[in-house]
């Protein structure tokens, strides 16, 4: 198997911590973090922004209290939020604790990522992901050893082999309300690794383990999951 797929191996049914634990602490929290190892999770998805003085900022939102993340520096940001993390500070105090799922949520943020990322950690702790065909592909032409996820949360129009393709990426990542049992066959057929996000019924989350092409599920519940970890 291609050494950047072993974490998300067809005999490892992974569950990840949806920005950590968001129902316990504030969402891409260090707190939020902590609490989801503590929990059991095996990953734990965060998002990546860049500010107006080039920091890279843990957020999912483009604002914070209607501040454009873009347009604001770090310093003003964290003055009103005092928990925003720094990417930087989670490489050196998480990442050696667990496996990330790290989305970019922006063109301008996936370069500087990577560069980050570069001669700090291995690349077999992370996976980097996004909506944005760009972001896949700029990571990709950045350094092509690095595990890439394109995100989805609408039935594409093409085939997921022609998306796996075009960008390079070693994973999908659909919406659990779009992943219907067409999706789940056509990705099985074709040997296309899934990644799904965000499944937080048990029930759900039992029948998604047992489909072959599932690899994970993405959880605001992870420590209601992690019994399904193999």
């Amino acid at each position: 198997m291609n050494k950047k797929k072993e974490f998300f191996s067809k005999n490892n049914f992974r569950i990840g911590g949806h920005r950590g634990s968001p129902k316990k602490f504030r969402e891409n929290s260090i707190k939020s973090f902590y609490r989801a190892i503590d929990d059991g999770a095996s990953f734990i998805e965060l998002d990546l922004r860049l500010t107006s003085d080039s920091r890279i900022v843990i957020n999912h939102d483009d604002n914070i209290n209607n501040l454009k993340i873009k347009e604001t520096d770090y310093k003003t940001l964290f003055s009103q939020n005092s928990e925003l993390l720094l990417f930087e500070t989670v490489i050196n105090d998480i990442m050696p604790h667990i496996f990330l799922d790290i989305e970019i949520k922006t063109d301008d943020a996936a370069v500087p990522a990577v560069k980050m990322l570069k001669d700090k950690i291995r690349e077999d702790q992370f996976i980097i992901t996004s909506f944005l065909e760009s972001v896949i592909q700029a990571v990709s032409s950045e350094n092509d050893k690095i595990t890439t996820g394109l995100l989805i949360e609408e039935y594409p129009e093409t085939s997921l082999k022609e998306l796996m393709s075009r960008n390079k990426a070693s994973y999908i990542l659909p919406w659990d309300k779009i992943t219907d049992t067409k999706m789940l066959n056509e990705a099985f057929s074709e040997n296309i690794p899934l990644i799904i996000w965000t499944v937080d019924e048990i029930q759900r989350a039992e029948f998604l383990t047992n489909q072959p092409a599932v690899r994970a599920i993405i959880s605001n519940v992870p420590e209601k999951m992690i019994f399904l970890q193999k």
